[in-house]
């Protein structure tokens, strides 16, 4: 499936790739690395250089952890090999376990059996030509050079790591993982990728050049990691694709305590080659108990959790590099940085070919292919998710700082559905600056430390538009301005207003195009006149106090508009009919949230005492 938007196209692409061998015996063979006499071979390299068959594993022996491998820069040129440490002698024998398609375990992986010291100055593993090759149970450290410390990938092929720690490597991209080409590099159970730098991009892994990094499995941990320039956790540049759903380690964040100029946990950049490229991040829960977490990075600049940049030349190539993160069940939570604390999409422009900006989806079906095919699910009954939480605007010396949660720079599209805003601390909950035919919805913006309006949309002479519909705002602590400003076409509906002493609308665009209906707030004297069933009160919501913006059965704002399909932020359906509340002008409730009905699970929605009480 490929999904086109003025001028994007979005679409996850896949790598194999199966080297063959004639004359290979069936079944594994293995090659046993040591110092004892019994050994094939008593270095590395010397084994890789007898590979001949691609089923050959590669066990290198530990010697019961008495010995480790120092001044390793080990070579793989057009070779598919499993290199596997073990604590077994070579005496012991015994067989590998071939990670290409492995069944990751629900139980904690053990420790590396084996650690390869790099020498300083290049990566510790050099893969490269046509290779296919799994990474076991090692610990890749103290490796260098230009690209990936811990690992250089440039070829085809793949790379599968399990196991698996790269840690305490530096280089000047890709600090932990270099990985280019046309290539998938996976992440096993037991990955962790931490306390790398890159002195450019990429603190733990860099990927570029169309490769697709897949990070699914449990146990996989990518922190504290530093980079000078973009992405502390991981870099994703020039029509690479990234999908992480692993529930992390421990149901910890995936992608923490990252750090970089720009993008944190994860920068983004466009291609500057191929126009028809696209640079694509995407994060989804694959475990309903555990969802994916991006999660305690900080960027000294832009892009606390996440950094985009799209690429724009102008003539005579008038190459486009677009760039697109979209999340599906979610938390990014407790990151860090000036503006963009969550979430940063920048533009980029250019002297005859105008400007372009980034693309953002939170639980969005038209800005990235579904997920689904990698095992996304939604998250389970009373798991924390769809939420971004606690992020802070402030510099490197804890000054705070004016900026938002969501900022996304001009000509940028946003399609956000079902998320939840907390606790966060700036100036705006979302702002965007000539945002293309964008959308908000089932959104609830609460009890957040704002300083000017939660919603901000800015003219940069670009145009633009936006739709909020079906979206609680209450509780947010604000310093000035308005809870919505618009100066482009704005679309208010559905919507739940509570914020006491605060207008509600700035509209600073063509009156003709404000279009506000079906809105319960505790200011209308902003809103225009003549809209449709727009009300001045307040809600009763469950427990405000403790965070519950549900609707009591008795507030306004239940079966309040007319049916409209969809789900509301917890995944339920919409435009249930609740048979004790007198219909204003459909079933629909205002907000966030749809109040289900008392009866649900008894086969009859609206059918009195079904459940043996009378609401």
């Amino acid at each position: 499936m490929v999904t086109q938007r003025r001028g994007w196209t979005f679409s996850v692409l896949l790598f194999a790739s199966a080297p063959s061998h004639a004359l290979c015996p069936i079944g594994t063979t293995y090659i046993h690395v040591g110092n004892d006499a019994s050994c094939d071979f008593g270095d590395i390299q010397s084994a890789i250089n007898a590979v001949s068959c691609h089923n050959t594993t590669i066990l290198v022996s530990s010697e019961g952890g008495t010995l480790s491998y120092t001044g390793q820069h080990l070579e793989i040129n057009g070779t598919s090999v499993v290199i596997e440490g073990t604590a077994n002698s070579c005496a012991g024998g015994g067989g590998g376990t071939n990670l290409v398609g492995k069944v990751t375990p629900d139980t904690a992986p053990p420790a590396p059996a084996v650690v390869l010291h790099g020498d300083g100055s290049d990566s510790v593993v050099y893969i490269h030509g046509n290779s296919t090759v799994t990474l076991e149970s090692l610990q890749l450290t103290g490796g260098g050079g230009t690209y990936g410390g811990g690992v250089h990938f440039a070829g085809t092929g793949a790379l599968y790591i399990s196991d698996t720690t790269i840690n305490f490597n530096n280089a000047q991209y890709g600090g932990g993982i270099q990985f280019a080409g046309s290539a998938t590099l996976t992440l096993e159970s037991g990955t962790i990728i931490d306390e790398n730098t890159a002195a450019v991009n990429g603190g733990g892994i860099e990927i570029q050049d169309g490769a697709h990094l897949l990070a699914l499995a449990p146990y996989t941990f990518i922190g504290y990691n530093t980079a000078g320039g973009n992405g502390g956790g991981i870099s994703v540049f020039e029509g690479a694709i990234a999908d992480i759903g692993s529930p992390g380690y421990n149901g910890g964040p995936v992608i923490q305590f990252n750090t970089a100029a720009y993008g944190g946990g994860i920068g983004i950049n466009g291609d500057q080659t191929d126009a028809q490229a696209q640079t694509i991040v995407r994060v989804f829960t694959t475990d309903p108990d555990n969802p994916v977490q991006v999660s305690d990075n900080t960027a000294t600049h832009t892009g606390g959790a996440v950094y985009m940049k799209p690429f724009l030349e102008g003539f005579p190539t008038n190459a486009a590099g677009a760039v697109a993160f979209c999340a599906y069940e979610f938390r990014i939570e407790d990151n860090i940085a000036q503006e963009g604390t969550a979430i940063y999409g920048d533009l980029d422009s250019s002297v005859g070919n105008g400007s372009m900006g980034s693309a953002l989806g939170l639980n969005s079906s038209d800005t990235c292919n579904s997920p689904a095919s990698f095992g996304a699910v939604a998250c389970g009954p009373g798991t924390t998710c769809n939420t971004l939480a606690n992020n802070v605007a402030e510099d490197s010396s804890d000054n705070p700082k004016p900026g938002s949660t969501i900022l996304l720079q001009d000509g940028g599209y946003m399609s956000l559905d079902r998320f939840a805003m907390r606790g966060n601390t700036g100036a705006h909950a979302i702002r965007a600056i000539d945002p293309q035919g964008s959308a908000i919805s089932n959104c609830l913006v609460v009890d957040n430390t704002l300083t000017a309006e939660r919603i901000r949309v800015d003219d940069d002479g670009n145009g633009g538009s936006l739709g909020i519909d079906s979206c609680t705002f209450a509780n947010n602590s604000v310093g000035a301005g308005h809870v919505i400003y618009s100066a482009h076409d704005l679309s208010l509906a559905n919507t739940i207003i509570d914020e006491l002493g605060v207008p509600t609308l700035d509209y600073a665009g063509n009156a003709a195009k404000l279009d506000v209906h079906y809105v319960l707030s505790n200011d209308d004297s902003t809103l225009p006149l003549g809209g449709t069933a727009v009300i001045q009160g307040e809600p009763t919501f469950g427990d405000a106090a403790h965070g519950d913006y549900h609707l009591q059965a008795t507030s306004l704002g239940v079966d309040y508009a007319p049916a409209a399909g969809g789900s509301d932020l917890d995944g339920l359906p919409r435009d249930v009919d609740l048979i004790q509340v007198a219909n204003y002008l459909g079933p629909r409730d205002l907000g966030a949230y749809e109040r289900p009905s008392a009866f649900d699970g008894c086969g009859a929605g609206d059918t009195l005492f079904c459940n043996g009480f009378e609401p």
